[in-house]
């Protein structure tokens, strides 16, 4: 499930990388023993109590790309590849059915051997998903394909991939510093990023976060009490306009408050990046101080 690798060094630094969504889904430094510069959201994870009751899907898959759990190096599929089905929830104030774009977990990075101090994962060519879903057919799929990943029965997957569509990324720990690498990615593509900076001041000292973006739009900093990381762009990509606001009213001003809102959480901050290249470098430094 995971590629994992570790370094150790004065203030520490820890990572996970997950095949289903192929996205960093834990990055932190330890600084006088508390960690900075979490990635994602703490309130990412889902639950599926005995009672039916679900939180955020069926699955327990925290670690495919959604609106609430964007973590680092999060690409965002075509919306083509996706499906709306009518879902009963079984949670307490909902309506019996509600509207779910799905999947979060047809996708699949084949990741191959770690180098170094990285790893490269592979986003492969798969099928486009039926025309129309219901939530019986989507059970069996998702069954279907947990047997087979688990199975190792390649066979019988259920990745939904456009079929004319590969690309790879490499991911390389430098430091504290996490640099991500494309090639052949399709020019338009939205890669997510999204931090914690300061978990315990958000919570205990009502705490929040600010963007600094840079002067040529290149990077934007995000800055708590207890440190900041930083997400810059080297090459192949630009940084969205949205991400480079600074504050609802900034957004308001400029008819992006719905966008840059999506963007802003209580307790984190996400910067979007466009490939404008099928080259792209970015990085994210996570003790940008």
């Amino acid at each position: 499930m995971f590629e994992t690798r570790d370094i150790t060094g004065m203030t520490g630094c820890r990572w996970v990388i997950d095949r289903d969504g192929g996205a960093v889904t834990h990055a932190f430094i330890i600084r006088n023993g508390a960690p900075v510069a979490v990635s994602g959201t703490f309130k990412s994870y889902q639950y599926k109590a005995a009672d039916g009751v679900e939180c955020d899907g069926p699955l327990l898959e925290n670690t495919s790309w959604t609106p609430n759990h964007r973590y680092l190096a999060s690409d965002l599929h075509p919306w083509s590849m996706t499906r709306t089905v009518s879902w009963d929830e079984k949670r307490p104030g909902s309506p019996d059915l509600v509207q779910r774009r799905v999947p979060t977990g047809m996708f699949d990075y084949c990741a191959g051997e770690p180098f170094g101090n990285g790893v490269t994962v592979n986003y492969r060519p798969g099928l486009w998903p039926p025309n129309q879903v219901d939530q019986g057919q989507l059970d069996q799929l998702m069954a279907q394909d947990g047997r087979a990943a688990r199975e190792s029965v390649t066979t019988d997957r259920v990745i939904w991939h456009p079929p004319d569509q590969s690309y790879a990324k490499h991911f390389t720990l430098d430091g504290t510093t996490l640099r991500v690498h494309y090639e052949d990615l399709q020019v338009d593509t939205i890669i997510d990023n999204e931090v914690c900076v300061d978990l315990y001041g958000g919570l205990l000292r009502n705490e929040l976060l600010r963007r600094e973006p840079s002067a040529d739009r290149r990077a934007v900093r995000i800055v708590g009490k207890a440190g900041a990381a930083r997400i810059a762009v080297d090459g192949g990509g630009e940084i969205t306009t949205a991400s480079l606001l600074t504050s609802p009213d900034e957004a308001r001003r400029e008819g992006r408050d719905e966008e840059f809102l999506g963007l802003h959480r209580v307790l984190t901050e996400a910067v979007q990046i466009r490939a404008t290249d099928s080259s792209l470098d970015y990085h994210v430094e996570l003790d940008a101080q």
